[in-house]
């Protein structure tokens, strides 16, 4: 009889052990998954700027794929927004380039020079403003602002920008950029309109 339990005892170890050996190690991981659930980070890293965030107390949050994104500001929340995939893709810290910007914009109306420079001084990315009669000479980072965000604090300073062919070159300029930004987002050696096919 005891052989018999054995032999019993054998087997059902041999068939079922590995089994066994798998349930508990998959009860393992999910009662570690379900940690990470239950008591998440804390903080996290603003993928634009770099600065961290409380999430608790975050106010500018973004979905995107499924995933949600925590910012320091409305700013950076959205020039995620503008292109995604560059910030939430696989691209390295240490890989990220300043992508420098210079515009210089025309004025057609408006008092508030000061203010409108004061603004764009206190936006991240900007890095210089210098203002003239009616124009204003602005360095920016395109990896933290757009050149669409710093018009919209200009005119918030009540400054109206000129139309016409000027109008015409801020449009190319935005539509450039985004380019640039999604051109950006694709790491590798893809061949595109900015970057044509190496030789083998």
């Amino acid at each position: 009889m005891r052989r018999i339990f054995r032999v019993v005892h054998l087997v059902y170890e041999c068939l079922f052990g590995f089994l066994l050996q798998d349930v508990l190690r998959f009860l393992w991981l999910s009662k570690e998954r379900l940690h990470v659930i239950r008591h998440p980070p804390s903080i996290c890293q603003d993928p634009v700027c770099g600065m961290d965030v409380i999430i608790a107390e975050s106010r500018y949050p973004a979905i995107y794929h499924q995933m949600t994104f925590h910012f320091c500001s409305a700013q950076c929340r959205d020039h995620f927004l503008e292109a995604p995939a560059l910030y939430a893709g696989a691209v390295r810290r240490e890989d990220v380039k300043v992508m420098p910007k210079r515009r210089v914009l025309r004025i057609a109306t408006g008092a508030a020079l000061d203010e409108a420079c004061r603004r764009l001084r206190a936006m991240m990315g900007v890095t210089s403003v210098q203002a003239e009669a009616n124009r204003l000479h602005v360095d920016y980072d395109l990896r933290q602002v757009s050149l669409s965000q710093i018009e919209a604090e200009i005119q918030a300073a009540g400054i109206v920008l000129k139309g016409g062919l000027h109008a015409l070159r801020r449009s190319l300029w935005r539509f450039t950029e985004h380019n640039e930004l999604q051109n950006a987002a694709r790491s590798g050696p893809q061949a595109c309109c900015n970057r044509p096919p190496t030789p083998r």
